[in-house]
């Protein structure tokens, strides 16, 4: 997980749900 932006990691994270 990259911490490029706080809105990428919540779409990051969303897509791992």
């Amino acid at each position: 997980m990259k911490k490029k932006n706080k809105q990428q990691t919540i779409y990051t994270c969303t897509d791992l749900q």
